[in-house]
């Protein structure tokens, strides 16, 4: 993983650490990603991303799905609706997105974005932290405030 990634060994540890996936490296074509996909179907897991990092989870799990539920405990904890905000870089983060009321794609790693098309999506200049970092900086510089509808998607 530390060769595959560029990654340090303590934060390659931490993500080798999974509970409810399992992080794949096959470097191979499309033709070979997809009779994986199409075998880990046949036992109940999808496969998210495209080479040559991949995710294997359950059938039906997704980002969006986690916000969901995160965002029903806080509703039923406070008794009103959080505004929840996300920041993602991939393909896989698209349910995430559709499912909070702020959406941020930071640049991919060797310049553009991933291909998401979604009402109110904000592209974000720089990749990893550079990109990240001065979005989580203006929403802590802003007053705290309930959801609100946002566009219909």
């Amino acid at each position: 993983l530390m060769e595959a990634t560029g990654l340090p060994e303590a934060q390659a540890m931490r993500a080798r650490s999974r509970d409810f996936s399992e992080t794949i490296h096959l470097d191979a074509g499309p033709d070979a990603w997809d009779a994986l996909s199409a075998a880990l179907e046949e036992r109940g897991c999808d496969l998210q991303g495209s080479g040559p990092m991949g995710t294997v989870v359950d059938t039906g799990t997704d980002k969006g799905r986690g916000v969901r539920v995160v965002r029903e405990l806080f509703r039923r904890s406070l008794g009103e609706e959080v505004e929840a905000v996300a920041l993602g870089d991939g393909a896989s983060d698209a349910p995430m997105f559709d499912a909070v009321d702020r959406a941020y794609l930071v640049e991919r790693k060797g310049g553009g974005w991933a291909e998401i098309d979604l009402p109110g999506l904000e592209r974000v200049e720089g990749v990893g932290p550079h990109g990240w970092e001065p979005v989580v900086r203006e929403l802590l510089d802003e007053p705290v405030r309930r959801s609100r509808p946002r566009a219909p998607r």
